[in-house]
């Protein structure tokens, strides 16, 4: 199961104008991780067929329970490591017997001019991309909630996120139907400010 499919199913579960009222407010965005965290706890446990969802698991190594990993600034590479130095995600859960972990990330519209916040979401992919190559069965997922609009003129900006070798699909709150979900590349430009859910999850090996 892929974002894209992940997101299709949310699109069918999910209402989004109380995100559109939390994220409007720039001055709340240090809050606004640990509500869509919890939002997506809901979301997801309500999901058919998903089991053991946890908040806050430790990297764990497939193969044998009592090894762990982290990801190492350094080498940008996935070490094995004490438990208490693994890396963490933010949600945990299992479902049709592949165990997947999450990592959570907001952005809001007045951040994105800001290079550092730009540079802080290309380095979690990265971060993820180490992880997931060590995990052959499981899956990893970044969601980063959004708010905001993007001109035409910046769409540049995500051009880092979605390309021919990542594929990010966003779910717009201000649509419906088959185009709710879509590549990043091709969100829908300008328009009324909203509430968007971004989704990776890269390759395996």
């Amino acid at each position: 199961m892929g974002a894209q499919q992940l997101l299709c199913e949310l699109a069918l579960s999910c209402r989004f104008d109380q995100a559109n009222q939390m994220m409007v407010e720039p001055d709340y965005k240090n809050l606004f991780k640990s509500w869509l965290s919890l939002m997506l706890c809901y979301q997801l446990a309500s999901l058919s067929g998903v089991l053991q969802l946890v908040v806050g698991p430790r990297y764990q190594c497939e193969s044998k329970s009592d090894e762990w990993l982290r990801f190492d600034l350094k080498t940008q590479k996935a070490q094995l490591c004490l438990k208490n130095r693994a890396s963490i995600a933010d949600i945990g859960f299992i479902r049709h017997r592949t165990r997947f972990w999450v990592e959570v990330r907001s952005l809001h519209q007045q951040q994105m001019d800001d290079v550092r916040e730009m540079m802080k979401l290309i380095h979690d992919y990265k971060r993820v991309e180490a992880l997931q190559k060590e995990f052959m069965a499981d899956q990893l997922i970044v969601f980063i909630g959004w708010w905001g609009k993007v001109p035409a003129e910046k769409m540049h900006i995500f051009q880092a996120l979605d390309n021919n070798r990542r594929s990010t699909y966003l779910l717009d709150s201000a649509l419906s139907g088959s185009t709710q979900v879509a590549r990043l590349s091709h969100m829908q430009r300008d328009g009324e400010s909203r509430f968007c859910l971004l989704a990776y999850a890269p390759t395996h090996g």
